[in-house]
C-alpha cells in the first residue's frame, strides 16, 4: 500500500509540474497577446496619420489640376489673341507693301519726267 501511495504522489507532482508548466505557457501568450495588441494600436495611430497626411497631397492634386485647367484655357486665348495679331499685321504689311510698290512707282516715273 505504501507504495502505490507513493506512485499516486509522484504522478500528482507530475500534473502539478504540468499543470505549472501550463500556466507559465499561458501568462507567455497572455504577454505576447498584450504585446501584439499594443502594436496594433501603434499600427493604427500610424495608418491614421498617414491616411491624415494623404489629404493634403490629395487636395493640393485637385487645385493643381483646377489650375492647369485656367491655364489651359489662358494658352488658348492668348493664341487666339496671337492669331489675331499675326492676321492684322499680314493685312498691314500687304497694305503697305502696296503702298510702296506704288510710291516706287511713282518716284520712278518722277525720275523720268526729270532726266
Amino acid at each position: 500500500m505504501d507504495e502505490i501511495l507513493k506512485q499516486i504522489l509522484s504522478e500528482l507532482q507530475q500534473l502539478n509540474r504540468r499543470i505549472e508548466n501550463l500556466e507559465a505557457g499561458q501568462k507567455g501568450l497572455e504577454n505576447g497577446q498584450k504585446g501584439l495588441e499594443a502594436g496594433q494600436k501603434g499600427l493604427y495611430l500610424l495608418f491614421s496619420g498617414l491616411e491624415e497626411h494623404t489629404k493634403v497631397p490629395r487636395s493640393m492634386v485637385v487645385k493643381l489640376s483646377e489650375d492647369v485647367d485656367q491655364l489651359k484655357g489662358s494658352v488658348t486665348r492668348l493664341e487666339a489673341g496671337q492669331a489675331r495679331v499675326e492676321s492684322k499685321i499680314d493685312s498691314q504689311a500687304e497694305f503697305f507693301i502696296g503702298k510702296i510698290g506704288k510710291q516706287e512707282m511713282e518716284i520712278f516715273m518722277l525720275k523720268k519726267e526729270v532726266v
